[in-house]
């Protein structure tokens, strides 16, 4: 169980870290690098397509319509992260477990 554990920490860490990568892509001009970085990130962990669909319709016109494709791509994110959250909870729906999580997300 605790293998279980450290693989779904991995994976809520992971997509931690694409949240993060997002969020600073306006700051970073959006780059070809940090879009590569995001892709490898959602491959490790299996995202689902649709999340690369809006990967690859990155606009590199004007910063609105950056802005807007930002905010889908944020919104798909936090959507994928609460499903994350919920498997865990559910298949780790132990008090110890959920209390040693609760600290280890704040």
């Amino acid at each position: 169980m605790d293998r279980i554990f450290a693989i779904q920490q991995e994976r809520l860490y992971q997509w931690d870290t694409v949240y993060r990568l997002l969020q600073a892509l306006p700051v970073l001009g959006h780059p070809a690098e940090a879009v590569e970085r995001l892709q490898q990130h959602l491959q490790e962990l299996d995202a689902h397509q649709d999340l690369f669909d809006k990967l690859q319709t990155l606009p590199q016109t004007t910063p609105q319509d950056h802005w807007i494709w930002q905010q889908t791509m944020v919104a798909l994110l936090q959507k994928t992260l609460q499903q994350e959250h919920e498997a865990y909870l559910t298949i780790n729906d132990r008090p110890v477990k959920r209390a040693r999580y609760a600290v280890i997300d704040r």
